[in-house]
């Protein structure tokens, strides 16, 4: 015969919770600020800063960061005339994204301005700065020391 402590002989089963079902059924949905694009183009002296940060890897074989550039030389080259499609507005489909290689803090100068709402990309030479909420180029800078075509 087992001696039950009558602290635990006094304890109810726990209630079952039901969910409420609005809850259940309703994803969770991310919001997105809208994003003003021409306080995101880039300036002069961003264009100078981006460039004289990537001159510190004109000697590697593509002239980026080994992080990048690992990703980068896995990838499908890029299709001939990819450069036209390049101007502030172009709306980035799946496909193109899938070709878009992300550039991490690390491999940005320290004074770069960055937002959760505002992507930063590389594609060839180019780095890219993209609208996150609905995937639109705001604008592109070529550095000339990439060796990607």
């Amino acid at each position: 015969m087992s001696v039950v402590p009558a602290l635990w002989a006094q304890e109810k089963a726990p209630k079952k919770l039901k969910a409420k079902t609005s809850e259940v059924t309703k994803p969770e949905q991310k919001k997105v600020a809208k994003v003003n694009a021409s306080e995101w183009k880039f300036d002069a002296a961003t264009k100078k800063s981006l460039r004289e940060f990537y001159k510190q890897y004109a000697e590697s074989d593509l002239g980026l960061p080994s992080g990048i550039a690992k990703k980068v030389a896995a990838a499908d080259p890029l299709p001939s005339g990819w450069r036209d499609q390049l101007s502030p507005g172009w709306k980035i489909d799946e496909a193109w994204q899938q070709r878009l290689h992300i550039v991490s803090m690390a491999d940005l100068p320290l004074d770069f301005k960055v937002s959760h709402d505002v992507g930063v990309y590389l594609l060839g030479d180019r780095i890219l700065r993209v609208d996150e909420g609905n995937k639109a180029l705001i604008d592109a800078v070529r550095i000339p020391t990439i060796k990607l075509k």
